[in-house]
């Protein structure tokens, strides 16, 4: 019997040993996990989007093992070590802000009003530009790019506050030569705001008040120790209503309607409006029960 091992069994073995090694290594590059779930992370998003409860903000969180997320339009992608996932978003467009240190607070739970409030309190400001422009600016940021993750994906839907909306009327005396010595003005607010009044007569002289309101409605009456030195104002009259350096309108007050209450805002015309172009961006809607109030939805990762 022949036991010698054959001359070529070294070949043998070698090949046997490079295979091994060959499936070892595609074994060790092979994903040892599943990448993160898109799909839920949307689903959590979709809770949110497009809604708010009556305190003006719906929010939900989802935990996840993403290294980094992208949104981009209606998409979501997120990726670890293991692969990436995309799903879709129902809803429609939202707001990655990452980065954006305010609006991430809002995320996490800080009112629009308290994050703002310095932007709501300033003169001639209605509030809600200051947001805007931040949302604006996280949208040019981050949408289509990818993102750090903490862990935690946060979906905040805000409704904005009411931009300042006036209404407001004016009654005037009637007095000989076609002249007035006094205007009452009536107005009322959805939220306070300082409210300029001021009317002006046809052969000059002018009256001008500031009202700081501390309550939605009211009136002022503007007598002739306001007008000033010619005492009465000529008609017809111009009438002016604004906040600060803002015109929000006017109306011109003729003889025949002295004595008469004259619509000057009416609701919805005399809104201080916002710099921000909403109307050009696809994530932020004007909400249906409140049209001075704006709606969008915030994504922090």
């Amino acid at each position: 019997m022949d036991l010698e091992t054959p001359a070529d069994a070294w070949y043998v073995w070698l090949a046997v040993s490079l295979v091994t090694l060959a499936t070892a290594g595609i074994a060790l590059g092979l994903p040892t996990g599943p990448p993160p779930d898109a799909t839920a992370a949307a689903n959590a998003i979709e809770r949110a989007a497009g809604t708010a409860d009556t305190s003006g903000y719906v929010t939900t969180t989802y935990e996840h093992d993403a290294d980094a997320v992208r949104i981009d339009g209606k998409t979501i992608a997120m990726r670890n070590d293991h692969g990436t996932a995309h799903a879709s978003i129902a809803y429609g467009q939202v707001v990655p802000v990452t980065g954006h240190e305010r609006l991430e607070n809002v995320t996490s739970g800080t009112p629009v009003t308290e994050e703002y409030a310095t932007e709501i309190a300033a003169p001639g400001e209605n509030g809600v530009d200051a947001f805007l422009t931040d949302v604006r600016a996280a949208h040019e940021d981050n949408a289509g790019e990818w993102r750090r993750a903490d862990g935690e994906l946060r979906t905040r839907a805000v409704r904005t506050m009411s931009a300042p909306d006036v209404s407001v009327t004016v009654e005037t005396t009637d007095l000989p030569g076609q002249q007035t010595d006094e205007l009452e003005f009536s107005y009322e607010t959805n939220r306070e705001v300082p409210l300029r009044l001021e009317a002006e007569g046809s052969l000059g002289g002018d009256v001008e008040t500031y009202e700081i309101l501390e309550s939605r409605s009211g009136s002022v009456v503007l007598d002739l120790t306001d007008i000033g030195d010619r005492n009465t104002l000529q008609f017809p009259l111009t009438v002016r209503v604004g906040t600060s350096g803002d015109t929000l309108c006017d109306a011109t007050v003729e003889i025949p309607q002295a004595g008469e209450r004259v619509d000057v805002c009416d609701r919805g015309e005399g809104t201080l409006g916002t710099d921000v172009p909403v109307e050009d961006l696809g994530y932020v809607d004007r909400t249906s029960s409140i049209p001075e109030a704006y709606h969008v939805t915030l994504v922090s990762t």
